[in-house]
């Protein structure tokens, strides 16, 4: 006989592989004659995360953030995917479990610390939040005929559509001026880079004054990477299989159907 252990977690008790082991304890002291596989399972509550993580061999990294009441507490988070993928779960830094029943004070709480989880994240080198974009649209617009000429864009405007219903708006541009910029505004302040994407030097303000960093080349650091990487067996922060880049030479040869068609394209990445 053989039996699959698959039980979801005893809610402020048991986490769900604890309740899959106690299982299999009591099957085996039975002396009953069978083989045992455990599998236990999440239905997006409590516990969801680290079963993801486990199931795709993902590693788990602690940092520093705040809790619902604005505690410095130590929370996890996992990377699954080669790193590309964040598992994120907001009750490890945000949740009621890490509170007294005399701290629920729901108009009180804030769910800032995961927040914080997400860009501990992004800082780890994610390059996506489990979604790839599944369909693109796109435009051109050419004003300049004699500087771009048949087969030379000038401006592409296109939308990439996600799973989960988001759409991406993105310009590409050789033409239109004053878009070197970036600008974020926020309830308590603002950030802006003008010029935020050329090879420097990038400068930056935000509501408290003039950000003052050192300017440092971006093809040099580029160049160190690729040669500690190959030299040095460093571990890169985000994959260089060149799988990023095939999908992004899919994406480009979509973005070109789109604009001669007129129509949506699928994207199969």
């Amino acid at each position: 006989m053989h039996i699959l252990i698959a039980p979801n977690a005893f809610k402020n008790s048991l986490n769900a592989l604890e309740v899959a082991e106690a299982i299999g304890e009591g099957l085996q002291e039975s002396k009953l004659q069978c083989s045992l596989e455990y599998f236990p399972i999440g239905d997006g509550g409590d516990g969801t995360a680290d079963l993801i993580i486990q199931k795709h061999n993902g590693t788990i990294i602690h940092v520093k953030v705040h809790d619902a009441l604005g505690r410095n507490i130590n929370a996890p988070f996992g990377l699954i995917d080669k790193g590309n993928t964040a598992v994120i779960e907001l009750a490890d830094a945000s949740g009621m479990r890490l509170l007294q029943p005399r701290e629920l004070k729901p108009l009180h709480a804030t769910t800032y610390g995961t927040g914080e989880l997400i860009k501990h994240a992004l800082d780890e080198g994610v390059s996506k939040v489990g979604e790839e974009p599944v369909w693109v649209t796109a435009q051109e617009t050419k004003n300049d005929h004699e500087k771009f000429k048949e087969g030379v864009d000038e401006t592409i405007q296109f939308q990439l559509g996600f799973p989960g219903g988001a759409v991406a708006s993105c310009l590409s541009t050789y033409s239109m001026d004053n878009l070197d910029r970036f600008f974020l505004n926020a309830e308590k302040g603002f950030a802006e880079l003008q010029p935020s994407t050329g090879y420097g030097p990038i400068k930056g303000r935000t509501n408290k004054g003039e950000l003052n960093q050192p300017h440092v080349t971006h093809q040099t650091v580029q160049m160190d990477e690729m040669a500690g990487i190959i030299l040095n067996g460093k571990r890169p922060i985000v994959p260089v299989d060149g799988e990023e880049g095939l999908k992004d030479l899919k994406i480009i040869d979509a973005i070109y159907l789109a604009i001669k068609t007129g129509k949506k394209v699928d994207l199969k990445l």
